[in-house]
């Protein structure tokens, strides 16, 4: 392993201009997010909300103290309001500190000094993330660890190019953390990872969007898949060649599915591609992004306690 390094952070995140939660029935969101804003001040003091035009305005006003970055808005058919492309964060990103740290906006730091020197040890080829801890309460001690998605994600500034997107991926809309997930590891990254109970997050009803998460996953699934085939394995961590087995795997699972023959004709007469990824398989498709985190988390534990991973 690497020395580490000490870099100066910078936080990224994309805050929203309304938010909702309640604690035992009262309406919290607006100070909650205030809360979730203050958190990040011991991470770093570079820490910037990236907005779209349409919004940006708004949030700088909400939260004056808060330095507010605006993109271009989003034309994209799939989204009912305009959020941050995650391409466009890589390029705001580009020319800030050099460990970047890309943050839900909806994310409480507990304990940030803590979590600052863990992440100031990023370095190139080496990335942390982090699962949250869903609370009914932001002062709750105690909570569920969720492994459904990643909240926290700092990489070296000269990595940021290595996890583009080739597909349209948004902040505030599911994927884009199952993408950075995927390629760190396919690209051989050492990951590592800071502790659930730092990163809170205060559990809210509902969920994403049906709609919203089959467009997006179909066009991620769809890509990902297709570009495992053609990844060279020569010279892959036992990580990444893991993960392209299992890739390929569920393209081979994909389109055996789908026979015999007429599998496959009644698809393409409903509008699905034959042999393609189809709304019907994203649940396991995404299945496979938990299992993978469970298992880089494991081995991470077994390194950082002296035992085999």
């Amino acid at each position: 392993m690497a020395e580490p390094t000490t870099n100066e952070i910078t936080v990224l995140t994309s805050v929203p201009p309304h938010m909702s939660r309640s604690v035992a029935g009262l309406e919290v969101g607006e100070d909650h997010q205030r809360n979730c804003i203050a958190s990040w001040g011991a991470l770093s003091t570079r820490v910037i909300s990236i907005n779209p035009e349409a919004e940006a305005d708004r949030v700088g006003h909400m939260f004056p103290d808060l330095r507010v970055v605006s993109v271009p808005d989003t034309t994209d058919a799939a989204l009912s309001r305009p959020l941050l492309r995650f391409n466009d964060l890589l390029e705001v990103a580009a020319s800030h500190s050099e460990v970047i740290a890309i943050l839900n906006a909806d994310i409480l730091i507990r304990d940030g000094e803590q979590v600052a020197r863990t992440l100031a040890q990023v370095g190139p080829g080496r990335a942390v993330v982090a699962h949250r801890l869903d609370v009914v309460d932001p002062d709750s001690a105690s909570g569920a660890v969720c492994m459904l998605g990643i909240d926290l994600i700092a990489l070296h500034r000269s990595d940021l190019q290595r996890i583009r997107s080739t597909v349209p991926l948004y902040l505030g809309a599911p994927w884009w953390d199952y993408h950075v997930l995927g390629a760190l590891v396919l690209q051989g990254f050492e990951i590592g990872f800071v502790a659930s109970e730092h990163v809170i997050h205060l559990a809210h009803g509902g969920g994403w969007d049906k709609t919203l998460w089959d467009a997006i996953g179909i066009r991620f699934g769809r890509d990902l898949l297709a570009r495992a085939g053609t990844l060279p394995t020569t010279g892959m961590r036992p990580d990444a060649r893991r993960f392209l087995k299992v890739l390929k795997a569920f393209g081979t699972r994909v389109r055996r599915r789908q026979r015999p023959a007429w599998k496959a004709t009644i698809r393409e007469a409903v509008g699905i591609d034959p042999g393609r990824l189809g709304t019907d398989d994203l649940h396991l498709f995404s299945n496979l992004f938990p299992d993978l985190a469970g298992q880089l988390a494991g081995r991470h534990r077994g390194r950082t306690s002296g035992r085999p991973a």
